[in-house]
């Protein structure tokens, strides 16, 4: 029980966190690009990484937010 609860409490927000991704937020994913959010669908993300590049990739594959000062933001 000790050791599932804490899990459970940053999966959910986690979850929390991907559900409220909006257009032009910055994000890092697990791989370690850092993008631009520039569409949101159903479960994926169309992310703009450079100028003229753009990649769909899984909503399960963002790490995080990216702070004001271009480094991940704590998540947990």
């Amino acid at each position: 029980f000790l050791v599932i609860m804490p899990a459970k409490k940053q999966q959910k927000k986690k979850e929390s966190m991907i559900a409220a991704l909006k257009k032009g937020d910055k994000v890092v994913t697990t791989g370690g690009i850092f993008g631009t959010v520039a569409t949101v669908e159903d479960q994926t993300l169309l992310l703009k990484i450079s100028e003229n590049t753009k990649i769909r990739i899984s909503k399960s594959a963002i790490g995080g937010p990216v702070g004001a000062d271009g480094t991940p933001s704590e998540t947990s």
